[in-house]
């Protein structure tokens, strides 16, 4: 069971204060939240003597009041900032690390890597020079900027596994 401050309904004139911050419009679009906001630049909403994540609030107003506390609310947009309603989902916090792991990951491999020197281009032509006989590993590493351990580490498949 969640806390009870946090499921409790909020006052009329709270609800009316909390709907006057959010910038609605098209209902396929990601509505924009004028009110404060929280560390990490999350909505927040001060009403009935408490702050709340404003994000909570929205999803008890429109789906249901009683969220359990290891419950997270999170955008089908990716946008923090949105309060659009149809754009939100509950989910349990397990979950959702899991799933943040998993997209971080999918972004910080090869070339997508901000500190990559190298494009998937690049590895096949060195894997591909180096089967043919072409050139060393030192040569390699001199004309793509990168140590001789990562030549061999591309060559032993240690490293760019997934091309």
């Amino acid at each position: 069971m969640g806390k009870k401050g946090n499921n409790e309904p909020l006052s009329r004139k709270a609800r009316r204060q909390f709907m006057d911050l959010i910038k609605t419009d098209d209902p396929e679009k990601c509505w924009s939240w004028n009110g404060s906001f929280m560390r990490g630049d999350y909505p927040l909403f001060y009403g009935d003597g408490k702050q709340q994540p404003a994000v909570r609030i929205l999803y008890r107003l429109y789906y249901t009041n009683y969220l359990k506390r290891d419950w997270v609310i999170r955008h089908t947009c990716g946008n923090n900032w949105c309060m659009n309603p149809n754009h939100i989902y509950r989910d349990t916090r397990a979950n959702a690390s899991k799933e943040t792991q998993m997209e971080r990951r999918r972004f910080t491999i090869g070339e997508r890597h901000p500190q990559s020197r190298l494009t998937e281009k690049d590895v096949l032509d060195i894997r591909e020079r180096v089967a043919n006989k072409e050139t060393t590993q030192k040569a390699l590493a001199e004309e793509y900027g990168v140590t001789e351990a990562h030549i061999s580490k591309i060559i032993k498949r240690k490293t760019w596994t997934h091309i």
